[in-house]
């Protein structure tokens, strides 16, 4: 299991916003399975949010969508990433 932090900057008309509670939805693109679907994301600061992601699966692609929620216009709200794990590598020893 890899641990990732995923983070996302929100503005409101193009300044940063600190008072926001965004979710945060995590897809596996191989089945279209959704695998977190809503969790709230942490303030880290200056209009940067963030959230800890354990990937479970070797060589899979999660697409990813950061809402800053209704109170921002549309062109503010989303914030869009996707992340891949690396494949896994057995390492045998024979004595």
């Amino acid at each position: 299991m890899q641990p990732v932090t995923i983070t996302a900057f929100f503005t409101d008309n193009g300044i940063p916003i600190l008072t926001l509670t965004p979710t945060i939805k995590i897809r596996k693109v191989s089945d279209g399975s959704l695998i977190i679907d809503g969790e709230n994301m942490s303030s880290v600061g200056e209009g940067q949010y963030s959230y800890n992601f354990i990937l479970t699966e070797a060589d899979e692609l999660y697409t990813i969508v950061c809402d800053g929620g209704e109170t921002l216009s549309n062109s503010e709200r989303y914030s869009y990433a996707s992340c891949e794990t690396p494949p896994v590598t057995l390492i045998a020893s024979f004595v």
